[in-house]
């Protein structure tokens, strides 16, 4: 579920594109009634699914990590947000920091 949630928005990006020009060829007229059995039909559903997830797979390893790594903020060192939680003016007046 973590690498489905990762990859979800280069799933978005690539999936009508493999509906419609990949095994189901949904691009075409007779589109989805030029299966001529379901176990076909059902083949190239198959195929289209195996083929989305490869491909935005690859588009966040190829393009989507790099670019958030090159222009991203880089991470800060020291204390972690964690730590600053709770401790504004009013924990400064009670001592806690």
């Amino acid at each position: 579920m973590i690498v489905l949630g990762e990859i979800s928005f280069a799933l978005y990006m690539v999936h009508w594109l493999v509906i419609l020009y990949g095994p189901m060829q949904m691009a075409k007229a007779d589109g989805w009634s030029g299966h001529s059995a379901v176990s076909e039909a059902l083949l190239d559903a198959s195929l289209t699914v195996v083929i989305t997830l490869l491909l935005a797979w690859l588009l966040y390893q190829l393009v989507e990590r790099p670019a958030v790594r090159r222009w991203s903020r880089p991470a800060t060192r020291g204390r972690s947000p964690a730590a600053d939680v709770g401790a504004g003016p009013a924990a400064e007046l009670h001592g806690e920091r």
